[in-house]
């Protein structure tokens, strides 16, 4: 079964996307923070990571998501203001996820 990594530092938000990831068949690796998602990132495989753009209210999200795919790291941005110059989407489209991460793993 395929990877995603998944940060969120909200904890609702945490298990309701969660909860779709895993309905869409994927096996997901929630973390609370970038310290933590980097430790998972670290250890495993993933066929993309899910990010939220503004963990703790800091933007740091983005950054690190711009990170991964400078490196090759298939990344989705999550957030209620998502970056323009990369795959995201907005909270409130939380059905097109599947969508979305179709389009982005092919």
């Amino acid at each position: 079964m395929s990877q995603i990594l998944h940060v969120e530092d909200d904890p609702d938000w945490r298990r309701i996307m969660k909860y779709r990831l895993e309905q869409l068949g994927y096996e997901v690796v929630s973390c609370a923070s970038l310290t933590e998602a980097r430790e998972g990132f670290a250890q495993g495989e993933f066929v993309l990571v899910v990010c939220d753009g503004d963990i703790h209210g800091k933007g740091d999200g983005i950054n690190w998501a711009r990170e991964l795919q400078s490196q090759g790291q298939k990344v989705i941005v999550v957030s209620g203001y998502p970056p323009e110059d990369m795959p995201s989407m907005n909270k409130n489209n939380i059905e097109g996820l599947g969508t979305l991460i179709q389009s982005v793993v092919q």
